[in-house]
């Protein structure tokens, strides 16, 4: 799917990454990174890393992907080296963000290629296959610039370095590029959060509702005892002489 940020935001990747190689002491520090050999982001928090490596577009429209998937004109998909971030048919358990000319777009993974199986060049060296190889440093790359395994990768010797295939739409529809081959920068979002992502406006909760607090039950007051007077006192004892007083016949 294509990103819906402003061209702004796709250009903010760069610099915030760029702040954030800044921010390391100077004793780890690297050099200014070279297209296809250094790390762009480092890993900060849950988000996930970007690299600069070479890409090449897929073609092959008619074909059948690793995942069983049919590639059609103007497809939108990826392939990485290596059957472990392999989705499912129609699924987006393993999606990147590839970074190109101010535009972003996100795929999913549905082959493996283009020049090896098992190359997890986006995890540390104590993880990768490729342990004897920098994190970032996909080994075809090594191959093609450094020699490694004799200048031979898992499907031949590496004519050309490039460790991510892009399908047409992506290529050219979405990310405008012109030619077959071109530095991109990847994010691997399986890994973390997406660093363009716009993260969501908090939700407003309303204030808990104040609790009815019942009336205090009236308690009866018994009424006064009214004073009799002197006729009502001789109405209620008359026939029967009260002891506190007398009458005359």
């Amino acid at each position: 799917m294509v990103s819906r940020h402003p061209q702004w935001i796709c250009q903010l990747l760069p610099v915030v990454l760029l702040l954030t190689a800044l921010a390391q002491p100077a004793a780890t520090r690297a050099a200014a990174p070279v297209a296809g050999q250094e790390r762009v982001s480092q890993q900060v928090g849950d988000v996930a890393p970007t690299f600069r490596i070479r890409g090449t577009r897929l073609g092959l429209v008619g074909g059948r992907t690793a995942n069983g998937h049919i590639i059609v004109e103007r497809d939108r998909f990826v392939a990485l080296p290596c059957t472990c971030v392999l989705s499912s048919l129609g699924g987006n358990e393993y999606q990147v963000r590839i970074t190109y000319g101010g535009r972003s777009v996100v795929a999913p993974v549905y082959d493996v290629g283009p020049w090896n199986t098992r190359d997890d060049y986006w995890n540390p060296p104590e993880r990768r296959f490729f342990s004897d190889l920098r994190q970032g440093w996909p080994q075809d790359h090594a191959a093609y610039y450094d020699g490694h395994n004799g200048g031979y990768a898992a499907k031949g010797r590496v004519r050309f370095p490039t460790a991510i295939d892009v399908a047409d739409g992506l290529w050219w529809d979405d990310l405008g590029i012109v030619g077959d081959q071109a530095d991109l920068e990847v994010t691997y979002l399986w890994m973390g959060r997406d660093p363009l992502e716009v993260p969501p406006e908090p939700t407003a909760v309303p204030p808990p509702e104040p609790t009815a607090v019942p009336p205090p039950e009236a308690t009866a007051v018994p009424p006064e005892p009214t004073a009799l007077t002197e006729t009502a006192s001789l109405r209620i004892t008359r026939g029967r002489p009260s002891s506190a007083h007398t009458f005359a016949r």
